[in-house]
């Protein structure tokens, strides 16, 4: 009939579906070694017989979905002071020769230390209107900061903006210097006054930016810094 000529042509395309992983031939790795374990899970939509093995699907139609679930492993690569990334390809295959799919897989493998970003900064707005009444102007005075650690080949960049109003701040040109070598406290009158911006405009931002060493394994600590300033008339 026509409806077995039909069965038996779906029945002839039937083929068995499996996954394998395949080496990334660019590296000097074998990336197989990530792959601890395919299991075949189950199919659908679709048809086939049954899963063989705990690997396979038997006898798929075309078309039908499956299901692999694939576990990783790293017991082939050492960490070093970089994350080390490795490419390659999980192959879906039918009869063990032809390629249906081919999956992308990433592995990255950590360093062994943790990495800090190159730098990081944390800033505060002063708002002297809050202290100073209207007929006054504010002196800027000393800026002071403790740290808990200052490792070898780290640094603290201070940046000073000073403006007329708070919405002025951020586009402002800082006013910029380093610890090491300068060290606490310094006169933020001086630093302002060496750039040519005026001291007594009332609005100010410091800003820290915490430097990590070359290889980024350590930072500076900030515990505290503070700035200190005077109400005077204004002439």
């Amino acid at each position: 009939s026509v409806v077995d000529a039909v069965v038996d042509l779906a029945n002839y395309n039937r083929m068995d579906i499996s996954a394998r992983a395949t080496d990334n031939a660019a590296t000097g790795l074998d990336e197989r070694g990530f792959v601890d374990s395919i299991t075949a899970v189950g199919w659908g939509p679709g048809s086939c017989a049954g899963i063989s093995g705990g690997r396979t699907f038997v006898q798929c139609l075309p078309g039908t979905n499956v299901d692999f679930r694939i576990a990783f492993r790293n017991d082939i690569v050492m960490p070093t002071s970089m994350p080390q990334v490795f490419d390659f390809f999980i192959e879906v295959v039918g009869d063990g020769t032809f390629v249906l799919d081919r999956i992308p897989v990433r592995i990255l493998v950590p360093p062994d230390r943790p990495l800090y970003p190159p730098e990081g900064r944390y800033w505060r707005d002063y708002d002297s209107t809050v202290h100073c009444a209207d007929n006054e102007r504010p002196d800027w005075g000393n800026l002071t900061w403790q740290t808990v650690s200052m490792p070898s080949g780290t640094s603290i960049r201070w940046e000073l903006r000073a403006a007329d109003s708070l919405a002025a701040l951020p586009g402002t040109t800082p006013v910029s210097f380093t610890a090491p070598p300068v060290t606490s406290p310094i006169d933020i009158a001086a630093r302002l006054s060496s750039a040519g911006v005026p001291n007594n405009l009332p609005y100010l931002r410091v800003t820290a930016v915490l430097r990590s060493n070359a290889d980024r394994s350590e930072t500076p600590v900030l515990r505290s810094f503070e700035t200190r300033f005077v109400c005077v008339p204004t002439e």
